[in-house]
């Protein structure tokens, strides 16, 4: 399991994740700080999406857009202050 946070236009600024093979696996698909994960850019995933609906999103397996998350599920909710 993993923690992204990102700001309101997808850009991850954080994540925590405990395994460095983890971590290295979700450095080869961006999701890292400093990549974004806005639909128009990477294709349906959950940060995308619910950035887009205003509204938490998952998005399972052949859901993503991106070949590379296939084998991921995803859940995203906006935080609204």
């Amino acid at each position: 399991m993993i923690l992204l946070l990102s700001d309101e236009r997808g850009s991850i600024i954080d994540r925590l994740v405990r395994e460095r093979r983890v971590a290295e696996r979700l450095d080869s698909v961006g999701a890292a700080p400093g990549h974004c994960y806005d639909e128009r850019r990477v294709g349906t995933n959950a940060i995308g999406t619910a950035l887009a609906r205003g509204a938490p999103s998952m998005v399972v397996g052949d859901e993503h857009f991106a070949d590379a998350l296939t084998d991921s599920a995803c859940a995203a909710a906006p935080i609204i202050d």
